[in-house]
């Protein structure tokens, strides 16, 4: 998927963005769940709320949460 653009990524990159999810770099995981967010990948929903309540980092938090209610995902 590296170089893919994001309008032909497909639910089948969901797996390896979701284990990236638990990487230490704030701005890696807040790009990750923005992807995952634009795919619509269901799966992703319940890391997408975590993330936007419980993520060490605010910045990430506010993505996160700004992501769930334009997608009204909450």
């Amino acid at each position: 998927a590296v170089g893919q653009p994001l309008t032909e990524m497909t639910p089948a990159v969901a797996p390896p963005l979701l284990a990236a999810l638990d990487a230490p770099d704030a701005l890696l995981r807040r790009n990750v769940a923005l992807v995952l967010g634009y795919i619509g990948d269901a799966r992703a929903a319940g890391h997408l709320g975590w993330l936007a309540a419980a993520d060490d980092d605010g910045g990430v938090q506010e993505a996160m949460k700004s992501l769930l209610r334009r997608h009204q995902i909450v």
